[in-house]
């Protein structure tokens, strides 16, 4: 990373990670501190995250939402990562490209 883009350095002990942003650094101490401040409100549940699209992901589970649909098979998907797995094991060793 260009040392004049560095403006932000993580001071937990022994972690050298640095930002050009301060939120991106909050984000990252988190994960030393382990807050978590985003808390699902869905009856029952009371998850929390460190993230907020962590939780927004979270929630599909309640909404019952699947965006992301494989355009072979049409099965579909929480999370854009998990469709990309998805190609790739089940359908991409019989493609021909």
């Amino acid at each position: 990373m260009n040392p004049d883009k560095i403006k932000f350095l993580c001071n937990y002990p022994g972690c050298t990670k640095h930002f050009k942003d301060n939120h991106h650094l909050k984000v990252h101490q988190r994960k030393h501190t382990g807050e978590k401040p985003f808390t699902c409100d869905y009856q029952g549940c009371k998850r929390r995250f460190s993230q907020k699209n962590n939780l927004k992901t979270h929630q599909r589970i309640h909404k019952g939402e699947r965006p992301y649909e494989c355009e072979v098979c049409h099965k579909t998907f929480r999370q854009s990562t998990n469709l990309n797995a998805h190609r790739k094991r089940i359908h991409e060793p019989f493609l021909l490209w």
